[in-house]
């Protein structure tokens, strides 16, 4: 069952470098966004820090950055934000910034970093990084 859901990640995750790539005039900026129900949150933290995503119910988190991506078993007080729910990412839409980016899906935000492959998957179920 694991060995099925990381393969279908890593398969949409290259779904997703060449859609992102090809399409990244239609994406938008914000510092931080939520996907439509609220649970999962992520904000931007430029160039250097990447994407950092968790999931509310669970507590689970997950970064992704420069050099390759983490599962986060404890947000540090500096690292903590209050989201802006202004911003939804709708389920089947993109964030990107420079290198990084998100897609929201009803099961699950995939982030990643088209430069050197690496990313995540976030959901109730938990986290998955490659």
């Amino acid at each position: 069952m694991r060995n099925t859901f990381v393969l279908t990640v890593v398969l949409l995750f290259s779904a997703l470098v060449s859609a992102s790539a090809a399409s990244a005039t239609s994406s938008w900026s914000a510092n931080s966004f939520v996907d439509p129900t609220g649970n999962v949150q992520c904000k931007y933290a430029g160039p250097a820090g990447g994407i950092l995503c968790r999931e509310i119910t669970t507590g689970k988190a997950a970064l992704v950055h420069r050099t390759g991506a983490d599962k986060i078993t404890r947000i540090a007080k500096g690292i903590d934000w209050e989201p802006d729910y202004r911003y939804v990412l709708a389920y089947g839409d993109h964030y990107r910034a420079g290198r990084f980016f998100c897609r929201s899906f009803t099961k699950q935000m995939i982030c990643g970093n088209t430069d050197n492959g690496h990313g995540f998957a976030i959901s109730r179920r938990g986290v998955a990084t490659w």
